[in-house]
């Protein structure tokens, strides 16, 4: 325990997902009883040409869009490092920087989340 976070961390994913495929897995977050779940999408849904409607969902069904994707592909343009060999999917220092951009979102929002828990004085 972090700053009055608790943490335990669970990892849903499924290789080759796409948005499509997001409501089956946060069914599965469902059912573990998560406070809090991080959701990433990105190049399947590029590839497969599935519409960018996974924010205006996640907005509708409660959630936030941390808005990462323009400061992510600035990055990524910039750094081939970023990618793994296949040029497609990140490589280490990739996910690393992903998880560098989205880390003060998920703190902000396991904070929100944890002071709507705690009793009113």
């Amino acid at each position: 325990m972090t700053s009055g976070i608790v943490r335990v961390l669970r990892v849903l994913a499924v290789p080759g997902a796409t948005s499509r495929d997001l409501a089956a897995q946060v069914r599965r977050a469902v059912l573990l009883g998560v406070d809090l779940a991080l959701v990433v999408v990105g190049a399947n849904d590029l590839t497969r040409l599935v519409p960018p409607a996974q924010a205006a969902a996640t907005e509708a069904a409660g959630g936030v869009v941390a808005p990462v994707s323009a400061e992510l592909a600035r990055a990524f343009a910039a750094d081939p490092a970023l990618f793994s060999r296949d040029r497609f999917h990140p490589s280490s220092a990739g996910y690393a920087r992903i998880a560098d951009t989205l880390t003060p979102y998920v703190v902000t929002a396991a904070r929100s989340h944890s002071a709507a828990l705690q009793p009113e004085h």
